[in-house]
C-alpha cells in the first residue's frame, strides 16, 4: 500500500510490547515495515503519528494502556486511513536500532471530559477552545445520536468530509456507539461538538472528550485520592512544559460536589496557604470536602500567560465514611497468665469500631489456629468510635503450643478502610507466662524489603514488616520528587504486609520508564527502597 501524500512530512512513532527502543522515526524508515506501515499484527508493532508511547490517546470504553488494549492498534489505523483496518499475513519487521531516535516529548492534554444525558429529539452543542496544536481529537460515545464538528469559521464537518479534506479522519464503531474525529493542525479558536438526536425516540447517556497533542500539560496532584469523614485535601497543580513547571500561570479551579453543585478554589504559589515553596511554579491549596459523601471532581484551567493559551486537567477525590473494625493482638489475653492442659480459662479481647457510625451485630469468632477448632462465636453492638469487651471459654487441650485468634468479621460492613486489622492473635505455650510469649507472627524490627521483581515490567510487590500494631503509609516518588502513588493503612497488625502496584499513578495512567523511590513511614520511623520501573 502506498502512503498517502499528506504523510510525506510526518514523523511516526514506533511502539511494541517487546520493542524497547520506542521513538520517532521518519516516514521512509516507517516504510521498512513490509511496505505496509498501516497493517498490524495483534499486539506486536504499530505506527502512531500522534502521541508518545507513555501517553497513548484515550478512547472512551477502552483501556488507556496499550499493553491491555490490542484494539487500540486497529482503531488507530482506522482513524488514519478512514477505512477498516487490515491484518498483515506476515509478521512486521522491526527497525534497526540506528533507525530509531530519542523519545518524543509530546503529551496528550485533555481539554474536555464530560458525561451527560441527551433527551430524544434534542440537538445538543458543546464548545471547546482549542489552542494552537498539531492534533485535535474529539470523541463521543452514545447509542444513536449523529455527531458533527463545527470549526471556528462555522464550517460543519461530517464523516463524508474525510474523503476530501486533508488531515481530517473519522472512525465509528456502531456496536459501542463510539465516534472519533481526528484533525491535524486544527484552526485555533472555538470548536463546537454537535449531537443531533432529533431522529431518536429514546433518551441516552453520552460521553464526550476532547484532547490535543502538545508539549504543555496541566498536572493535578491531590495528596490523596480518598478522604474520610469531613475534611480537606491538599491539591497541588502545575502547568508544565516538557515536565518543567511554569511560574507565569493563571488558574481557575472548579470543584463539582456529589450533588452537582460547584465551588471555586484559589491556588497559591506563595509558600503559604498549603504551598511549600514560593515561585516554583507548583501551586497549591487546601480543598474542603463535605458534608456529602462521594466523588469530588476537580477541574483546573491553567492559562499560560505568555501566550494566553488555556489548558485543562481533571482529577477527583473521594470523600468516604470511615469504616473500620479491629481486634488488636496486644489486647487478646487470658484470664490466667499461665495455663496447663485441663485448665478452664476465659479468652478476653476488645473489639474496636474506629468508624463514625454505630455498628450492630458485628460477628466475632474465636479460634485455636493450631488445632483448627472454633472455640466460640458471638456478636457485639458497637457505638461510633466505641469498643466492646468479649470473653470466650476455653478448656486447654494438647498440644503444648496454641495460637488463639479473635476475629471480627470483615463482612459486617459494606467496606472497610483496612481488613488487615480484623484479627488479633495471642500465642500460648503451656506452662509459660502468656504475656511474656513473643508473638511468632511479628518481626523484631521495622523492615522494608526490596521490590519484587526489580526491575519491574508489570505488577510489583512491595513488602514491609511491622514489629507492633501501628498505622503505616507507603509513598512512591520519581527522581524529581513528585509523588507517583500513595498507600495509607491504618491500625496494621504486627507482621508482614504486602502492597501490589500495577505500574499506574494516582491518575490511573501508566507511569513512564524510570528510577522510582518508595518510602515506608510508621511510628516516627522511615525506610526507603528504590525500584527500576520499565514500560
Amino acid at each position: 500500500m502506498t502512503l498517502p501524500a499528506w504523510t510525506s512530512s510526518k514523523k511516526w512513532y514506533a511502539f511494541g510490547l517487546d520493542y524497547q527502543n520506542d521513538g520517532v522515526v521518519g516516514v521512509n524508515a516507517a516504510k521498512l515495515w513490509n511496505n505496509e506501515p498501516f497493517d498490524f499484527v495483534d499486539t506486536d508493532i504499530g505506527l502512531n503519528p500522534i502521541a508518545h508511547l507513555s501517553t497513548p490517546l484515550l478512547y472512551p470504553g477502552l483501556d488507556r494502556s496499550y499493553e491491555d488494549a490490542s484494539d487500540l492498534f486497529p482503531i488507530l489505523a482506522n482513524m488514519l486511513r478512514g477505512i477498516a483496518p487490515t491484518r498483515s499475513a506476515a509478521p512486521l519487521q522491526r527497525l534497526a536500532p540506528e533507525q530509531v531516535q530519542a523519545d518524543s516529548d509530546s503529551v496528550i492534554t485533555v481539554l474536555l471530559s464530560e458525561d451527560g444525558s441527551l433527551a430524544a429529539g434534542q440537538t445538543f452543542t458543546h464548545t471547546v477552545v482549542v489552542p494552537p496544536t498539531p492534533f485535535l481529537q474529539v470523541s463521543m460515545m452514545a447509542d444513536s445520536a449523529l455527531f458533527r464538528l463545527r470549526k471556528p469559521d462555522g464550517t460543519v464537518l461530517s464523516p463524508a468530509d474525510t474523503l476530501t479534506a486533508m488531515g481530517l479522519h473519522y472512525f465509528e464503531d456502531p456496536s459501542t456507539g463510539l465516534a472519533i474525529y481526528s484533525v491535524e493542525n486544527p484552526a485555533p479558536g472555538t470548536w463546537v461538538a454537535v449531537f443531533d438526536a432529533t431522529r431518536t425516540t429514546n433518551g441516552q447517556e453520552y460521553t464526550l472528550t476532547a484532547e490535543i497533542s502538545t508539549t504543555k500539560a496541566v498536572v493535578l496532584d491531590p495528596v490523596t485520592s480518598i478522604v474520610y469523614n469531613n475534611g480537606s485535601v491538599r491539591l497541588r497543580a502545575s502547568l508544565q512544559n516538557a515536565s518543567l513547571p511554569l511560574a507565569s500561570t493563571s488558574w481557575n479551579v472548579t470543584v463539582l460536589r456529589p450533588d452537582s453543585t460547584t465551588f471555586t478554589v484559589t491556588l497559591y504559589d506563595d509558600g503559604a496557604h498549603g504551598d511549600s515553596l514560593a515561585g516554583d511554579g507548583i501551586f497549591a491549596a487546601s480543598v474542603p470536602l463535605g458534608p456529602q459523601l462521594g466523588q469530588y471532581v476537580m477541574t483546573a484551567q491553567a492559562m499560560s500567560l505568555p501566550d494566553s493559551t488555556t489548558y485543562v486537567d481533571v482529577t477527583s477525590v473521594e470523600l468516604a465514611a470511615y469504616q473500620d473494625l479491629a481486634v488488636l493482638s496486644s489486647e487478646v489475653t487470658l484470664s490466667r497468665n499461665s495455663v496447663v492442659v485441663g485448665d478452664s480459662v476465659q479468652i478476653m479481647a476488645i473489639v474496636h469500631n474506629y468508624g463514625a457510625s454505630p455498628v450492630n451485630n458485628a460477628a466475632v469468632e474465636v479460634w485455636d489456629d493450631v488445632t483448627g477448632y472454633r472455640l466460640d462465636s458471638l456478636s457485639v453492638n458497637l457505638t461510633a468510635g466505641g469498643s466492646a469487651n468479649i470473653a470466650a471459654p476455653w478448656v486447654v487441650t494438647p498440644p503444648d503450643t496454641h495460637s488463639i485468634r479473635v476475629t471480627v468479621s470483615p463482612f459486617t460492613l459494606s467496606s472497610e478502610v483496612s481488613y488487615s486489622n480484623n484479627s488479633g492473635i495471642r500465642p500460648v505455650i503451656i506452662g509459660q507466662p502468656v504475656n511474656e510469649v513473643e508473638p511468632t507472627h511479628g518481626p523484631k524490627r521495622l523492615q522494608l524489603a526490596p521490590p519484587i521483581p526489580n526491575p519491574s515490567t508489570g505488577t510489583v510487590t512491595l513488602q514491609f514488616s511491622l514489629p507492633r500494631d501501628a498505622d503505616a503509609s507507603l509513598v512512591m516518588y520519581d527522581v524529581q520528587g513528585r509523588r507517583i502513588k500513595q498507600w495509607h493503612r491504618t491500625k496494621q497488625v504486627a507482621g508482614t504486609h504486602h502492597v501490589e502496584w500495577n505500574g499506574r499513578g494516582e491518575d490511573g495512567r501508566p507511569v513512564p520508564t524510570g528510577l522510582l523511590f518508595y518510602r515506608l513511614s510508621t511510628g516516627g520511623q522511615t525506610l526507603n527502597q528504590k525500584l527500576l520501573h520499565v514500560r
